[in-house]
């Protein structure tokens, strides 16, 4: 295991945020970390990794820590494809349940929430 795996690892139990630009970041904590985190934007601009360990915080901005750390935390393109055609499937569904509920009397007893829940499960590949 690289040393970058091996501080992710040990970082998996502590708050990170590695901020990539304004629009795109990976993190592992709650939203006061994003918040934290997009504070020091402003300081340090994009590009940098901030975690807390131990109740201090750090701020890691050399180029190549953040190449391996972008590496690391990276999605296989073959599961972003996934989850982009389930989004869309979502709507789809979304939309064609929208379309039905304005046909029929417009009241739903919830049988039909529960099945769209359950359709949505069954194609993630998750247990119902």
């Amino acid at each position: 295991m690289t040393p970058l795996l091996c501080a992710l690892a040990l970082l998996a139990t502590d708050a990170w945020v590695l901020v990539r630009d304004e629009q795109r970041v990976t993190m592992s904590g709650d939203l006061s970390n994003l918040r934290t985190a997009q504070k020091l934007m402003k300081k340090f601009g994009p590009k940098f990794l901030w975690f807390r360990h131990s109740g201090k915080e750090y701020v890691v901005r050399e180029g190549d820590v953040l190449k391996r750390a972008e590496a690391v935390t990276e999605g296989d393109g073959e599961t972003d494809a996934r989850e982009a055609q389930l989004d869309q499937t979502d709507q789809e569904l979304e939309h064609q349940q929208q379309k039905l509920d304005r046909e029929g009397d417009g009241s739903t007893d919830g049988r039909s929430d529960r099945r769209r829940a359950a359709r949505r499960k069954r194609e993630r590949g998750e247990v119902t």
